[in-house]
């Protein structure tokens, strides 16, 4: 299967949507070495796909707790789930005023 250039076209539309909810947000390429996301696998089979990461960007830092044995729910902030959240229910709301 073709793979999909929607990627950004989708990546615009939630960076418009964030700018609309005030939501301080900034796109990135991610980098070599740093992960991937779910987002890839979707991407490869020739789905639009982009990815929301919450959390610094930097590949690795002292006290990095992602994908730890101390990546405990006591790390989570609520407000940053909640834009999250926020971003993705517009997404879908945009989606289905067309």
């Amino acid at each position: 299967m073709e793979k999909s250039p929607d990627f950004r076209k989708l990546t615009d539309r939630c960076l418009e949507l964030t700018a609309a909810l005030g939501i301080p947000i900034r796109p990135f390429r991610m980098v070599f070495g740093g992960g991937a996301t779910d987002a890839a696998e979707s991407w490869r089979a020739g789905i639009p796909s982009t990815t929301i990461i919450a959390l610094p960007t930097t590949v690795a830092r002292k006290g990095m707790v992602y994908h730890t044995k101390k990546d405990t729910v006591d790390h989570i902030e609520p407000e940053v789930v909640t834009a999250c959240l926020r971003i993705v229910w517009e997404y879908i709301l945009s989606i289905d005023r067309g």
